[in-house]
């Protein structure tokens, strides 16, 4: 006579399968908190700013603070090509909407 097949291990229906969870193959770091000098002898370095102003709404962060003030001051004069440095260009605009009594409560 033909042997039994195995009967089958029952099966937990009360949770999900298990499955290997690995680790990732990549880890990607952590943005940097460090602000950059962004001014330096009185100029601002555009370039360095567009980097920055790619990933932060503002230059310290999400928020508006004194230090958007100071930068933006040490703009005046300095002409900004849009094409070049889109996300200047978009702070600048963003910066320019707000009243200056508003500014005054930036920290």
């Amino acid at each position: 006579a033909p042997a039994a097949a195995p009967t089958p291990a029952p099966v937990d229906k009360s949770k999900p399968p298990s499955v290997p969870v690995l680790p990732p193959k990549y880890t990607t770091p952590a943005p940097s908190k460090a602000l950059p000098a962004l001014v330096r002898e009185g100029a601002v370095d555009l370039a360095l700013l567009e980097l920055r102003l790619a990933d932060h709404s503002y230059v310290t962060g999400p928020l508006p603070a004194q230090e958007d003030l100071r930068v933006k001051a040490a703009l005046a004069g300095t002409s900004v090509d849009g094409l070049v440095h889109v996300n200047v260009t978009r702070w600048l605009r963003n910066v320019n909407s707000f009243e200056e009594a508003e500014t005054k409560e930036w920290l």
